[in-house]
Formats: structure tokens, C-alpha cells, sequence
């Protein structure tokens, strides 16, 4: 689900704080000696909690990938496997998990890639404790007389990305097109773990004569004998693990789950609920109302989501540039869809590893490179030339978040484009409609509910981005998630975060129902 990183930070808050809500379950078993060795170590402000923090925030980008492919596996061959007496787990290491490779491979490039360039998560949860390169990219380019210092270290960033978005095209991509590539690097594994195996096993040797028997090493013998007892407790530790899988093996399935569901929404949940607290608390429950909503005639006035000016007019920046983002980013993702799908030209692989580089590059090297072009821009020709600058606001975020929109609305459309039954056109055109009313009345109703997805995702992106945006932003422009970002980093919690967080939240899944409904193809979004 495309929610904003910075609602995720926060709503890990209160879990994270000594004082929070596993802080005081501490206290409460009287545990506090340990709740303070914890905390001090793995809490907020600690550099330990940039890593945890990060595999929340990015989880989904490796569940999706892998259930993408564990849904591809056919399950004829996981029984045909256990018809010939394979247990659930060489079932598994010989059969689900090869399958599932490119899926994994996928997901781990993805998440890398993204928390690898990852700034406000440590900046907000560790301080100046846990900083990564991201942060050390951003203080650069703030800095007067830093800029190629930064640059360098966005090459650092820039450069294992393109290299692992390589192994990503040349792996995934080919997975997804069903050219049956057979994984160099899965094969490699597959003949490390078989020559381990062959040293875990005992060699078989000739029955030794009495005379030389007598004569032999008992290191020998001893060695054999320990390869022979780590072989039989594998053996009985596959048992154990066959025997427990096949009795509890759904239920434990279920429960892990559930668990990981519920760590990943109930913080999120969490961040509603406090949202309608009446005190200046995001822990302790009070009584139920809607002062950081609305405003309310009371001795104690609080600042209102609503009657927050700064709030408001982020709110309207945000919508007004994720509407013109949309708009952009389908009126150049159309044409581009169509040509990556029904045509055939020299650039096209270019074209291709564009469109993936779009997809993973990291915001802040697409920050970065956008505000340096900016600059180049306005030092080499426009000023120059024109006497003129490109001043940063509306068009340079809309520029930017176009940049990472485009990408996404091309792979939706690329999918619908390659359901389409295109001997519909061909119908038409027979009967005498030429190619501008062949796309108007039968391509473009069809691709429809892609188009409808494509347009809320590009939308809802758009509308969540920081990173860029903190980047290119000026001229008193600012976006609802930058303008949480910076009341946010000043570490004083509210719940009228809370609210902006719900709103947040509820945006993001009323695009995402909108677009799961066009995908389903219901007549509400066809012509």
C-alpha cells in the first residue's frame, strides 16, 4: 500500500519510547532494569533503530514480490515431489524455494535499494546517532560550498543501483516475460549446497583388510564417525521438522501472519485511534472528541487540523500537484505504453531499463539529480541567455514527481495493454473506423480501468512523496507530508499528527479500493 514513510515513522513512535506502550508493559512486570538496557539500545534516539524501523517501513516491497511468485508455482509439482517421498523440507529447499527465487531476488533488490538511500527515517528516529549516506547527501547540498562533495556521495549511492537494477532486469524481467532463463546464480547455490552435502555424508570405502585395518589412524575412523553422526541428526532434525510441519504446520503458517499483520497495522491503527483523543497524548486514552479535527471554543485551544494554515495550504499545494502530476504522467504514459507493447524499434531495451531505473532509483538520488539539473539549467542557459530562472515550487516538484509517476503509470498500462484482445480493433477497422476512432471508441474503453488504476496510483504517490519534494520546493510551496515531516522532526508528538496521519491514511485507501474496484473491471469505469 503506497502510505507515506513519514505516517509509518511516526506511527512506530509510541512503541518505540521508553514510555511508551512496551516501556510501561515492561515497568508493569517489573522489568524496568531491562526495559532501560532496551530502550537505551534499541530505542528512540538510538542508532540501533534505524535497522528494525527500516525492515517496517519496507516489508511489503519483499512480501509482494515473493507472493507474486509463490502464486506462479503450480501445485502439481509440490505433490507430485511429496508422492515421491520427499518430506516438507526438501519439498521446500528443492522445490517451492527454487521456484520462488526470482521473487525473492526481486524483493531484496527492492528493499536495498530503497533503504539504502533512506535519510529522514534515521533522521527523525536516531538523531545524529544513526545517520546512513542519505543524510550525509542531504547536509551537503544544504551546505554552501559542498555541492561535489554530495554529488560524490550520490554516485556512491548511484552506482551499486545500477548495478543490482541490472541483476534486477536480467533476472526478473526475464522471469516475468516467461523466457525460461535458468538462474545462473540459483544454480550456483544449488552446487555449493550439493558439495556440502557430499562432505556432511560418509565416503564409501572398501571393506579395509585385518592386517592394514590394524595398522590404520583412529583419526580416520573418528572422522567418519562424526560425519556419520551430523548426517543422522540432519536426518532426525528433517523428521522433527516434517513432523511438526504436516501436524502444525497451517497453524503456525496462520499465526506468523497474523502476527506480521498485525505489527505492520496496528501501530497504523494506533495513530487513528489517538487522532480522536481529547488530551495532548498519542498513549494514555482520555475521552473521546474532535479538537485536532475541528476547532473548539474552549479555555484550551489546541491547534486544528482544519484550522492550521500552514496544514490547509499544504494540503491544497499537495492535491493541486498530484492532480497536474497525473495529468502528465498519463498524457506521456499512454503513447509510451503503446509503443513499449505493439511496437518494435532499436531502443527499445533502453527504453526498457529506463523504465525499471524510474521504478527503484532512490528519491534521493532522484532529488539530488533533479535539483543539480535545476541549477545547470539556470546557471548555464537561462540566465545567461534569457536573464530568466527556473524558481523552485509548482513546476520544478511537478517535474519531479512526474519523473518517478511516469514509470508507474507505463507497468500498469503495459498490463492492461497485453490483456486487451487486440482482434477488437482489428473488427473495427474493417467496418470502417480509422485508427484516431478505433482508439477513442474501442482501445481506450477497454484500457480503461487500467487507466483509471495508473491515474490513483500516480495520484497517491505523488501526494505522499517527501523526499524529492524536500529537495525542489521553494517559493512558500510545501506539501501536506513535507510540512508533517518538518512538525515532526522537531520531536514534539500531537495528536494533530494523528489527524494529518488519518487523512494520510484515509486518502491512500480510498484510492487503493477505487483502483482494486477499476481493476475489476466493473461497468462503473467503462465508457
Amino acid at each position: 500500500m503506497p502510505i507515506s514513510f513519514v505516517v509509518q515513522v511516526y506511527a512506530i513512535f509510541p512503541w518505540v519510547d521508553r514510555n511508551g506502550y512496551v516501556g510501561g508493559a515492561l515497568d508493569f512486570l517489573h522489568l524496568g532494569g531491562f526495559a532501560d538496557w532496551l530502550f537505551a539500545n534499541f530505542g528512540l534516539g538510538s542508532p540501533n533503530i534505524v535497522a528494525p524501523a527500516l525492515i517496517y517501513i519496507w516489508l511489503p516491497f519483499m512480501i509482494l514480490p515473493l507472493f507474486t511468485a509463490l502464486l506462479r508455482i503450480d501445485p502439481v509439482l509440490i505433490e507430485a515431489a511429496q508422492d515421491l517421498g520427499a518430506g516438507k523440507w526438501k519439498t521446500f529447499w528443492h522445490v517451492t524455494f527454487p521456484l520462488s527465487y526470482n521473487g525473492a531476488l526481486t524483493g531484496g533488490i527492492l528493499v536495498f535499494i530503497t533503504a539504502f538511500g533512506s535519510f529522514v527515517e534515521p533522521k527523525i528516529l536516531a538523531g545524529k546517532n544513526g545517520l546512513l549516506v542519505g543524510n550525509y547527501i542531504q547536509d551537503s547540498f544544504l551546505q554552501f560550498g559542498y555541492l561535489p562533495i554530495g554529488a560524490a556521495a550520490a554516485v556512491v549511492v548511484l552506482v551499486p543501483t545500477i548495478v543490482l537494477l541490472y541483476v534486477y532486469i536480467f533476472y526478473a524481467q526475464g522471469a516475468a516475460e516467461q523466457l525460461g532463463r535458468k538462474s545462473r546464480v540459483a544454480a550456483f547455490a544449488r552446487a555449493v549446497w550439493t558439495r556440502l552435502e557430499r562432505l556432511g555424508r560418509p565416503a564409501k570405502t572398501p571393506v579395509p583388510d585385518p592386517k592394514v585395518a590394524d595398522g590404520m589412524d583412529s583419526q580416520t575412523s573418528g572422522g567418519t564417525g562424526v560425519s556419520s553422526t551430523l548426517v543422522a541428526m540432519g536426518r532426525i532434525l528433517e523428521r522433527m521438522w516434517d513432523a511438526v510441519a504436516a501436524k502444525y504446520g497451517s497453524k503456525i503458517l496462520g499465526a506468523f501472519t497474523v502476527l506480521i499483520l498485525a505489527a505492520y497495522y496496528v501501530p497504523l491503527g494506533q495513530v487513528v485511534i489517538f487522532s480522536f483523543n481529547h488530551d495532548n497524548n498519542i498513549i494514555n486514552w482520555s475521552s473521546f472528541s474532535t479538537r485536532w479535527y475541528f476547532p473548539e471554543r474552549s479555555a484550551f485551544e489546541v491547534r486544528a487540523l482544519f484550522a492550521d494554515t500552514d496544514m490547509m495550504n499544504a494540503l491544497r499545494d499537495s492535491i493541486i500537484i498530484g492532480i497536474s502530476v497525473t495529468g502528465i504522467s498519463l498524457l506521456i504514459g499512454i503513447p509510451a505504453a503503446l509503443s513499449i507493447v505493439r511496437y518494435r524499434f532499436g531502443t527499445k531495451p533502453f527504453l526498457n531499463l529506463m523504465l525499471y531505473a524510474g521504478l527503484v532509483m532512490p528519491s534521493i538520488i532522484l532529488g539530488v539529480s533533479l535539483l543539480v539539473f535545476v541549477r545547470f539549467l539556470n546557471d548555464a542557459y537561462l540566465w545567461p541567455y534569457l536573464g530568466q530562472t527556473w524558481d523552485y515550487g509548482y513546476a520544478s516538484i511537478i517535474v519531479g514527481h512526474v519523473t518517478f509517476c511516469i514509470p508507474i503509470v507505463i507497468v500498469v498500462l503495459i498490463v492492461s495493454l497485453r490483456e486487451f484482445d487486440r482482434s477488437i480493433e482489428e473488427a473495427a477497422m474493417n467496418l470502417g473506423a480509422d485508427e484516431i476512432t478505433t482508439f477513442l471508441r474501442v482501445t481506450l474503453p477497454n484500457i480503461w480501468p487500467g487507466i483509471v488504476s495508473a491515474a490513483l496510483l500516480s495520484f497517491t504517490f505523488s501526494f505522499s512523496e517527501v523526499v524529492v519534494t524536500l529537495f525542489l520546493k521553494g517559493g512558500g510551496v510545501n506539501t501536506l507530508p513535507v510540512v508533517f515531516w518538518a512538525t515532526l522532526s522537531k520531536h514534539i508528538p500531537t495528536p494533530e499528527l494523528n489527524a494529518a496521519s488519518t487523512l494520510i491514511l484515509g486518502l491512500s485507501i480510498l484510492f487503493i479500493i477505487i483502483a482494486n474496484r477499476a481493476q475489476s473491471g466493473g461497468t462503473l469505469y467503462r465508457f
